[in-house]
């Protein structure tokens, strides 16, 4: 018995596109998960007291400040300047 693929999303109820969109979300989940854990290891090595909470913490940070720079557009120093505001 041969199914295609188009009958293989109608029984699991979904579509080409969500089927292509979870694939790129995992895929982007993986890249996410391989770079945290490098930078995890690195910062093992130079701070080997410092605690996942504290670490967790400064991602955070540390993705937010990215994040707001991309969205932004803004030179490294603006967006510092910005950060340091009360």
């Amino acid at each position: 018995m041969s199914a295609t693929m188009n009958e293989l999303y109608l029984l699991c109820g979904i579509s080409k596109q969500a089927h292509f969109q979870a694939l790129q979300r995992e895929k982007l989940w993986q890249q996410k998960e391989a770079s945290y854990l490098g930078l995890m290891y690195e910062i093992r090595e130079m701070h080997l007291g410092m605690g996942l909470r504290k670490m967790y913490h400064q991602f955070k940070l540390c993705v937010c400040v990215v994040y707001a720079r991309c969205i932004i557009n803004l030179n490294p120093k603006a967006l510092d300047e910005m950060l340091s505001l009360p």
